[in-house]
């Protein structure tokens, strides 16, 4: 019996011994063999802590980051979103080095470097993640090695290019509910205050719903709620073991609604009833061509679980990327109008007041050069990790495995030797002939990744985004709320941490406006004109042809003639009486007309207002004058004069000649 227990003992004993071994190469040996491995090839970072590494500091780092917003001009996100990652490679240079826990992380900024993590898939892998994060990102985006390709090779059909310009309608369909929304929204000026974060998260919610489950649509969407419900359940309970009830509840209501959809798809699909135009019915096609194609071995292709968790991926592949892409871009064009206007005008050349076609969208340059900015300065994450698999060198570096690389995208994306000084600052030009000439061809604009584990829904993110912001530049002008707040912040993507409120104006409203204006200037530059040319440019045509006959006067005045003078000399006329004995009355009753004459002639003329008036004085003219009555009419008189002096005095023509007629004998001699 002793000896019974002295063995149960000493077995107990050394399997103790085994666990605090492997405990200690775990906690201190290996991380510390790796720490030497790295600092004798020149990388540089902060000494590793027993167990916990750099968390604390990084905890603390993002907790004091996110307790201030941004300066509202500023792009420079990376010291918010990713605040002890821009802190160790100030501090050690680029390519330094950080502690996740006991392992240690590299962060690679060498875009040659980088883009050989991406191409050599077998080398650097995926890093291992918790249980409740690999529930959240499920199927492909966790697979490795054959399983990984398999999986690729099935699903790459759903998100071809062709394929989804058949889901063009859906996309259009989904972006008019947002656009109704909004307008029923706007207040009696066609301008309102909202929150778009929030309603553009429904909107890619919403475009993915109908893609991907066709007409079950409602049941797609109710699954999605419940993968976001779960999403914010993980976040809250980050450093928790225990897994709550609500939590498995969801995981088994999303199984089984999903094992429901998929069963009445794939019944469809094999008798021939499946529409192909969602990205479930191409999935289950593509899946079983790859089955016959192999003699229908099942376990080529993927099973019924491994198709539910491909379409949870959907949500991730097809929702988080373009609704925070679409949310950025509408704060920076806010930011900065005139990008704003050049879009919307580039739109209205492409597709006038017409729905965005496939085409169409292929057209515009600018939209796509505001986007990739856009991509560049927000991308969707902050970087990518890939664990070294095995040994492997990487440029002038080798990594002994159990090592993680980090590639910043943010720092990269930021960086002045890469891409200038005004590499913060949002100038979407730089894209004007293509990302290749942006970039000098060299590997540093990846927002969705490389490689060939680049992100498989990268073409529906930009289809969406270019199609929703078509529609939304159609409809409405935006500018940022005074109540903004610039806060990004890095939750399972780069997210306004506030919100995003702006301003929407309809753009009919505004339209109305202009028209109006321009009907306005319009009309007070045909009054402009009209005054200029009665004011100045008649009379002085007239006083030209005056003057080209030898008439003499004195020069036109602008608008009052020789209207100043005339009432001048008429009042000192009248202040003094006459000789008794003269009967020279002209200076006085007619006191500018007389010294006009005098000074130029009996032919001369002066100006009544913006008229010049010729003195006629030779008899024969006179009666020419008198005789040609529809040569020579009455002036126009004011309508005061008018109503003193009316009736026959004032009519012309043949209105005159019948009232003279009718009055003639009222004052013949003999009546």
């Amino acid at each position: 019996m002793e000896a019974a227990w002295v063995n149960i003992l000493m077995l107990i004993l050394i399997l103790a011994l085994i666990w605090v071994w492997k405990k200690f190469n775990s906690l201190w040996l290996t991380p510390k063999r790796l720490e030497k491995i790295l600092r004798e090839q020149g990388l540089r970072g902060s000494p590793y802590r027993f167990k916990v590494g750099d968390t604390k500091e990084t905890l603390k780092m993002q907790m004091q980051a996110m307790s201030k917003p941004m300066n509202l001009f500023s792009n420079d996100i990376g010291p918010r979103v990713s605040p002890y990652d821009h802190y160790i490679v100030n501090k050690h240079g680029k390519n330094s080095f950080i502690w996740n826990g006991q392992t240690p992380r590299v962060t690679l900024t060498d875009p040659e470097l980088i883009k050989d993590v991406f191409n050599k898939i077998y080398d650097f892998g995926k890093p291992n993640m918790g249980p409740n994060i690999r529930s959240l990102i499920p199927g492909l985006a966790m697979h490795e090695g054959e399983k990984w390709s398999k999986h690729r090779k099935i699903i790459n059909p759903a998100f071809n290019l062709e394929k989804l310009k058949n889901m063009l309608p859906l996309f259009i369909q989904c972006c008019d509910d947002l656009i109704s929304k909004w307008e029923e929204m706007l207040s009696s000026d066609g301008s309102s205050e909202i929150d778009v974060w929030p309603f553009v998260k429904n909107l890619t919610a919403d475009v993915i719903s109908r893609t991907a489950f066709g007409s079950s649509y409602l049941e797609g969407r109710r699954i999605f709620q419940l993968l976001k419900e779960k999403i914010e359940l993980t976040l809250k309970m980050r450093g928790q073991r225990l897994v709550p009830k609500r939590m498995k509840e969801i995981d088994r209501d999303i199984k089984a609604s999903l094992m429901d959809i998929i069963n009445k798809r794939d019944k469809a699909l094999k008798a021939g009833e499946a529409t192909k135009n969602n990205l479930l019915d191409i999935l289950l096609e593509s899946n079983h061509k790859e089955i016959e194609e192999h003699g229908n071995n099942k376990n080529v292709g993927m099973n019924i679980e491994e198709v539910i968790e491909e379409c949870k991926l959907f949500y991730f592949a097809g929702q988080d990327t373009t609704s925070v892409l679409l949310v950025w871009t509408m704060i920076l064009l806010s930011r900065y109008p005139d990008w704003q206007a050049r879009a919307r005008e580039e739109v209205s050349q492409v597709f006038g007041n017409q729905k965005p076609t496939f085409d169409g969208l292929n057209q515009l340059k600018i939209v796509t050069m505001i986007l990739y900015e856009v991509l560049r300065l927000y991308p969707p994450g902050v970087g990518v990790p890939r664990k070294v698999i095995k040994d492997v060198k990487l440029g002038n570096l080798s990594f002994p495995a159990g090592v993680e690389i980090f590639i910043s995208t943010i720092l990269v994306h930021h960086d002045s030797e890469l891409w200038g000084d005004d590499a913060k600052e949002f100038k979407p030009e730089r894209f004007s002939e293509g990302v290749l000439k942006a970039t000098n061809g060299r590997f540093s604009f990846f927002p969705f990744g490389g490689g060939p584990r680049i992100c498989i829904a990268q073409n529906f993110a930009l289809l969406e985004a270019k199609i929703a912001l078509s529609m939304i530049l159609q409809c409405f002008s935006f500018e940022l709320s005074p109540t903004y707040t610039h806060a990004p912040t890095m939750v399972m993507t780069i997210q306004p941490q506030y919100g995003a409120p702006v301003i929407l104006h309809k753009r009919e409203m505004e339209a109305a406006w202009v028209n109006i204006l321009m009907l306005i200037l319009i009309l007070t530059l045909i009054w402009a004109w009209k005054k200029l040319n009665s004011l100045w440019l008649t009379p002085k045509r007239l006083e030209k042809i005056l003057r080209e006959q030898g008439l003499r006067g004195s020069p036109y005045r602008f608008k009052v003639g020789d209207t100043k003078e005339t009432l001048k000399m008429q009042m000192q006329a009248m202040s003094k009486p006459m000789n008794l004995f003269s009967n020279d009355i002209g200076p006085r009753v007619s006191p500018y007309d007389h010294y006009i004459v005098n000074k130029h002639g009996k032919n001369s003329f002066i100006w009544n207002g913006q008229k010049p008036r010729v003195t006629l004085t030779d008899p024969e003219l006179i009666k020419d004058v008198f005789n040609k009555i529809y040569d020579f009419g009455k002036p126009n008189m004011g309508p005061n004069i008018r109503s003193l002096i009316p009736g026959l005095a004032m009519h012309e023509g043949e209105k005159w000649s019948m009232h003279r007629k009718i009055i003639n004998p009222a004052f013949n001699l003999e009546k």
